[in-house]
């Protein structure tokens, strides 16, 4: 197998999941857990820069609302029950 086929077997899955992303408003359900996780710990989480920059992201893309919703806790929020204890 060439190299360029390896490349699109393991990582074309990880593109087309960033399409969406990119393309909706709202966030896919799909990774709503994913990314609402994320939204409540990078708060908790001051020293991991990267983090920061990708809430911030994330709350631009996908608005406040979602970001309050996630930090705060409330429900349907999809925050993984693991990231919360």
């Amino acid at each position: 197998m060439m190299k360029a086929d390896c490349f699109k077997c393991k990582f074309l899955p990880l593109f087309s999941g960033l399409v969406v992303i990119v393309s909706g408003r709202l966030c896919p359900l799909d990774l709503k857990e994913a990314i609402s996780s994320l939204m409540f710990a990078a708060p908790r989480c001051a020293d991991l820069p990267e983090l920061q920059q990708i809430h911030g992201l994330f709350a631009i893309k996908y608005g406040r609302e979602f970001a309050a919703a996630a930090a705060e806790l409330r429900p349907d929020c999809g925050v993984n029950r693991r990231v919360m204890s």
